[in-house]
């Protein structure tokens, strides 16, 4: 998939960063309602949790990223008068009302400092050494400080919808497997962007569920087992198979580092650079690219032009439009 042999230029970028306007007030009034926001029942926890086995880290005992299996977790909470928690992909032993508040406080520290970067002009950026991604000081950010920075500086965000498993797919048809027929339904839910949605209805899950079970299947162990996981192989025996293929043959990692990589090939290695020789504004934050809304056109002629080189069907979200790329 790559093309460019540029090296990649961070002053530009830093630059582009410079540019815009930062509204502390707005920017910390977002991010104490997002922190207000959490509570006990932002998280799965105990019996709640659909993994079966998984690495947990014991704040209580200090002992981490051990292996357990969730029903001895539990009673060993229950013991102890501790809860299970689940907190994203990462799983924990503490109690539930104490992880909550240490929660809302990192959160704080965290928002502040990212914050207070911005206005003093503390800009940064850099590659990451394990994935190839540019990393950035919006790159980490929450999507509600995100929004309020683009509001402000009239700004558009181009999404890659399903990124990363439309990258997939993309390797499927490379490798193809596509004439199977899973692998082609899944191929097409990727293309068109649509993976989360149909995947939601085909197992009964809700949206965030469905793509909650993408991001495991494609980050957790190859022997991570889940219901959700079991329905998706039925349906998707190949795509499963492609997938701990890739895994076993390496570590668990594997899979979902070669996938970021390419994201970085594709978002950072070619487009930002075409996009920055053109003379237009462009953040590039992972899977998506941050651009002036009156220069929106002119960046996604450069990204038609260089995803049909590539072959690469995919569908793209511009500010809730959705734009298809075949």
């Amino acid at each position: 998939m790559h093309i460019s042999t540029e090296v990649f230029d961070k002053s530009l970028l830093i630059e582009d960063l410079k540019m815009l306007v930062y509204d502390e007030l707005r920017l910390l009034d977002a991010a104490k309602k997002k922190i207000d926001s959490i509570r006990s029942t932002s998280f799965q926890i105990g019996m709640e949790i659909e993994e079966i086995s998984f690495e947990v880290n014991n704040r209580v005992s200090k002992k981490e990223n051990y292996y357990v299996n969730k029903s001895r977790a539990v009673a060993y909470c229950k013991r102890r008068g501790l809860t299970l928690i689940k907190d994203g992909r990462n799983f924990y032993i503490d109690d539930l009302d104490r992880y909550v508040a240490m929660k809302k406080k990192s959160m704080e520290i965290y928002y502040g400092g990212i914050i207070s970067k911005l206005i003093k002009g503390i800009f940064y950026a850099g590659r990451n050494s394990s994935n190839g991604r540019l990393d950035h000081n919006l790159t980490a950010m929450s999507k509600c400080l995100v929004e309020i920075i683009r509001e402000d500086n009239g700004l558009v965000e181009i999404d890659l919808k399903n990124s990363q498993f439309a990258i997939h797919a993309y390797w499927l048809k490379q490798e193809g497997l596509c004439d199977l027929e899973d692998v082609g339904v899944y191929y097409d839910l990727c293309s068109n962007g649509k993976l989360y949605e149909e995947l939601g209805k085909m197992l009964q899950l809700k949206r965030e569920d469905a793509k909650q079970l993408m991001m495991e299947l494609a980050f957790s162990s190859e022997k991570n087992h889940t219901a959700a996981k079991k329905k998706f192989k039925e349906r998707f025996p190949n795509v499963v198979a492609h997938i701990d293929g890739v895994k076993k043959e390496g570590e668990s990692r594997d899979f979902s580092i070669t996938l970021q990589k390419r994201e970085a090939e594709i978002f950072v290695d070619n487009l930002y650079p075409s996009i920055k020789d053109a003379g237009l504004f462009c953040l590039t934050k992972h899977d998506s690219l941050i651009v002036k809304r009156t220069e929106v056109n002119q960046v996604l002629e450069i990204v038609r032009e260089y995803f049909n080189y590539l072959e690469f069907e995919c569908t793209l979200d511009v500010d809730g439009e959705i734009v298809k790329i075949s």
